[in-house]
């Protein structure tokens, strides 16, 4: 499941990287709808995904504030 959690790390910070302003306003509501999700469907270490979904909502929200 770490793993999974490390890999979905990359990929959102490359989806971060090549987004548009318009995307990266969209991009917290939607990790945090999704942390959620995944949380309420009790898989195993769910809490983990969640703790970095919830991370890069708010790196995503930091990175807003710089452009």
């Amino acid at each position: 499941m770490m793993e999974y959690g490390k890999e979905l790390l990359k990929a959102v910070h490359r989806l971060i990287e090549q987004s548009s302003l318009e995307e990266l306003i969209q991009l917290p509501d939607l990790l945090e709808r999704t942390a959620a999700k995944v949380t309420a469907s009790c898989m195993p270490e769910a809490f983990k995904i969640k703790k970095i979904m919830v991370q890069l909502a708010q790196e995503a929200e930091e990175i807003l504030k710089l452009k």
